[in-house]
Parts: C-alpha cells; structure tokens; sequence
C-alpha cells in the first residue's frame, strides 16, 4: 500500500520524488505525471517551461547518489516522459536548442553515473 493520500499536493509529491520518500513505490512517480499534466498551462511555451521542470526534477534525483539505486533507476526509466512531450509541442524561439540541451544533459549525467547506479542496483541480489 501506498504511504501517501490523495490529499498530496503537487509540491509534497515534488518533494517525495526528489527525496525518494517512497521508493518502492513506482506508482508514486506516475501519480505525479497524472496530476501536474492535469494542471498544464495553455500556452506552447508555458507547456514547454512545465514539462523542462518535470525533466529538471526528475534529472536531479537521478544524479543524486546518496538515493537509492531502483529509485534512480526508475526516474531514468520516465525521463523521456516530459521529453517527449516536449517534442510534441509547436516550435517556437529557443525551443529547439533547449531541447537539445536537456538531450545533452541527460546524455552527460547518465555517463558520468552509469557504471555506479547499476551496480549498487545489483548489490544483495544473490
């Protein structure tokens, strides 16, 4: 079962991800995407800045070693979530080279994490 309610704000489910609060609960990640993409924005260039910070978040707490390793690993497996939403927007001014920058940052700290998040993940499982 779940440690969290439905009466979780946006920013406390913020929080629990980026703290992995609760990280054996995948669901918890999901339960995030529904409601901020609940909240989104009307305009292309503000949906584009909402779905950066949900790349932003998730980016920051896969590069955090003291977290757990399935945790992180978990955010890596939804990263490309608020990517492609991206992708999917009308280009505007920026947008393009902004993508390609995130692209880049994801590319650089998965390289520098790699070997590390994949063998704490495997440590105990014998």
């Amino acid at each position: 079962m779940s440690s969290y309610t439905h009466t979780v704000s946006l920013e406390q489910l913020r929080t629990m991800i980026r703290q992995a609060q609760c990280p054996d609960d995948p669901l918890l990640i999901y339960r995030w995407f529904s409601l901020e993409n609940e909240a989104l924005p009307d305009h292309h260039k503000e949906k584009f800045a909402h779905y950066e910070q949900q790349f932003r978040l998730l980016l920051e707490t896969l590069a955090d070693e003291v977290l757990p390793a399935q945790w992180r690993i978990f955010c890596l497996e939804n990263i490309n979530r608020p990517l492609l939403a991206m992708k999917r927007l009308p280009r505007f001014k920026g947008s393009y080279r902004t993508l390609n920058r995130l692209q880049y940052e994801l590319h650089i700290t998965f390289e520098y994490i790699r070997a590390g998040l994949y063998f704490n993940a495997h440590i105990g499982e014998d």
